[in-house]
């Protein structure tokens, strides 16, 4: 359960993404959305033109506010091809490793 997270330090929850895709309010998205709020998905869509390789480092927050999720952040890689949602693994590896320079 990622809203039982206490972090120490930077903590980012990975996901990987199509470039150009709407965010679906299936799946883990609609579980994201369900946790954490309409503002990740808004600042999603606000920014989802990326090119493969592409990180977007969005900090999550929830509604509760006994929880202190400061720390937490949702990183999408965008390691997905538009067509046929299909892993493009240099792309991710791209991404990788641009989220350990930033962590």
């Amino acid at each position: 359960d990622i809203t039982q997270i206490v972090p120490h330090g930077p903590v980012f929850l990975v996901h990987a993404v199509a470039v150009g895709k709407k965010w679906s309010d299936k799946g883990m998205m609609g579980k994201i959305t369900k946790v954490f709020g309409s503002a990740v998905k808004t600042k999603y869509e606000a920014e989802m033109f990326h090119d493969l390789g592409s990180l977007q480092i969005i900090p999550l927050g929830t509604d509760d506010k006994s929880k202190d999720h400061s720390k937490l952040s949702l990183c999408n890689v965008f390691a997905l091809t538009k067509a046929k949602c299909d892993m493009d693994y240099d792309a991710l590896k791209v991404g990788l490793k641009k989220l350990g320079e930033v962590a």
